[in-house]
Parts: structure tokens; C-alpha cells; sequence
């Protein structure tokens, strides 16, 4: 599997960080699945409420109700605003319309960690492309971590991130700059095919039926997963890894989180009688 990540330094510390921390954290985080199920209400009503929760302040309605129309807009959502999620009895919109709210309902709460799984599968390539740059404007806004398994990355979607991730069967193999990993493995000895994109190639390398190797390799490069694995470990690219987590963990030590940071952070910023009032809206 092939995993990219759009990324600052702090995504290589989260497996070193404790699980206290992590469970602190947890309401700054969000998840979306490639499936999901969405109430049916109108498409404008799901947004809406999407923004209405995570906003706060006096003018919080109008800035709700702008967000959720821009996302909208952006996700070419329009001309079903009106109408119905829909499910198995409320006939409704589109299976390509309900995929596309649910990634845009996503991408409205704007987590400080976000994890998007096979989150372009279905989308036609312009919506996929439009999504992943919408992604980047708002990782370089607002500085999120957001975390991706992509389904067929184009070239431009590709360069979009600034880190990947290559996984052999549970052995990782390869993380780091998205512009370094194809280097790193025709390095190795492998064989890089003259048109392919490089997130098919880097896909190629944990396939033995597919991965080509160069004349001279034969006896020498990786084969098994535990193999790729133990020869990335040993890389001057995983070296230069363990020395950005070390940084950022002297930098930005545990303990020196404030209390609201580790206690008190809220899953919405809205107050408990302002989500009661919006969500008797919602039915």
C-alpha cells in the first residue's frame, strides 16, 4: 500500500509521542473512510451544520453559512444544494454527489490532524485534482497534518504533498520528501519504466510480479518485505528521519503542553445550548 502524507515535521513524531498525548489530542482530530454514512437531509443543510459546529463568535451563522456554500462551490455541489442526501427509502442525490459531501463535510471541520483514506476513489480525475489542491491550500492556511492513502495519484496530485510513506505488507520501506523516493529506490538497483508516474512506480516495488530490476541488480537489491525494510533502516534517508524526530521532540517537548492544550481542548468550539439549538435545527 501506498501512503501519502501532506505534511510538516511534527507527522514523524507521532509514533513516538505517548498515549497520553494522543488521547489529549483527540479532538483536534478527524477521520474519513472511503465509506460513510450521511443523514438525509438537504446537501446545504449537512454542510451548513458541518460549519455551524466547528465555528464560534457572534457573526458565527453568516460565517458558517459562507464557509458551507464556498466548499460547495468548490466541490461543483451547487445545483444539488437543495436536494436530499437521500438513502435506501429517500431517493436522493448521486452516488458521485453523496461521496463528494462526505469529503467536503471532512475537510469543513479542518482538524489539526486529518486522515483521509482512499478519500479520491470514485471522483472523476478534475474533482480528485480539485480536492487534493483545496487539501494543500489549507494544510499551507492553516497548518494541519493531513495524512492520505491515495487511489491512483496523478503526477500533479503526486507533487502536491511534501512526504510519502511506501508500505511491503507492514514493513515500511521508504518515508520521506516526495521528490527523493523514486531516487531511492533506482538507486537500490530497481528499474524505473520510461512513462511511469511516480506513484505507480513506487506502487511497482511491492509487487514482484511488476517491479523491474536493473542488468547488474540481479544478486543485490531487496526481494522480501523484512529485506526492503532492514536496507531502509540502515538509508542515510531513515538516518536523516530519526534526526528530524529527535528535533522536534527537543523542541517541542511533552511536558511543556499547557493544560488547556492537554485537558481541555473541545471536540467543537460551539457551547453545549448552541449545539442543542443547531442540531433541532438540523431535523
Amino acid at each position: 500500500m501506498a501512503s501519502i502524507s501532506v505534511s510538516r515535521p511534527k507527522l514523524t513524531t507521532l509514533a513516538s509521542r505517548t498515549t497520553r498525548c494522543v488521547k489529549t489530542s483527540r479532538a483536534r482530530e478527524s477521520t474519513s473512510l472511503s465509506w460513510t454514512s450521511i443523514f438525509p437531509l438537504s446537501l446545504g443543510q449537512t454542510l451548513t451544520f458541518a460549519a455551524l459546529a466547528r465555528e464560534a463568535g457572534g457573526n458565527s451563522d453568516a460565517r458558517s453559512r459562507a464557509t458551507g456554500h464556498d466548499v460547495v462551490v468548490s466541490f461543483a455541489l451547487l445545483p444539488a444544494f437543495d436536494t436530499k442526501i437521500g438513502n435506501a427509502m429517500i431517493r436522493g442525490v448521486s452516488g458521485g454527489e453523496k461521496r463528494r459531501t462526505s469529503i467536503a463535510e471532512a475537510l469543513i471541520n479542518n482538524s489539526q490532524l486529518q486522515c483521509w483514506d482512499n478519500s479520491t476513489r470514485g471522483l472523476d480525475s478534475s474533482t480528485a485534482r480539485c480536492f487534493i489542491e483545496l487539501l494543500r491550500r489549507s494544510t499551507n492556511a492553516f497548518q494541519p497534518t493531513a495524512i492520505m492513502s491515495i487511489y491512483q495519484a496523478s503526477e500533479a496530485m503526486y507533487h502536491k504533498f511534501d512526504k510519502v510513506t511506501l508500505l511491503y505488507e507492514g514493513h515500511q520501506i521508504y518515508f520521506g520528501p516526495v521528490e527523493s523516493a523514486a531516487n531511492y529506490f533506482i538507486e537500490l538497483g530497481f528499474a524505473r519504466p520510461s512513462r511511469a508516474i511516480t506513484a505507480d512506480f513506487l506502487a511497482s516495488i511491492t509487487n514482484p510480479a511488476e517491479r523491474l530490476i536493473r542488468p547488474g541488480y540481479e544478486n543485490r537489491v531487496p526481494r522480501l518485505p523484512d529485506e526492503f525494510a532492514a536496507v531502509w533502516k540502515q538509508s542515510s534517508g531513515a538516518g536523516q528521519l530519526m534526526n528530524e524526530i529527535d528535533a522536534f521532540d527537543s523542541a517541542h517537548p511533552l511536558q511543556q503542553l499547557s493544560r488547556n492544550e492537554a485537558t481541555n481542548a473541545a471536540t467543537y468550539n460551539s457551547i453545549f445550548n448552541s449545539l442543542v439549538h443547531q442540531s433541532t435545527q438540523r431535523r
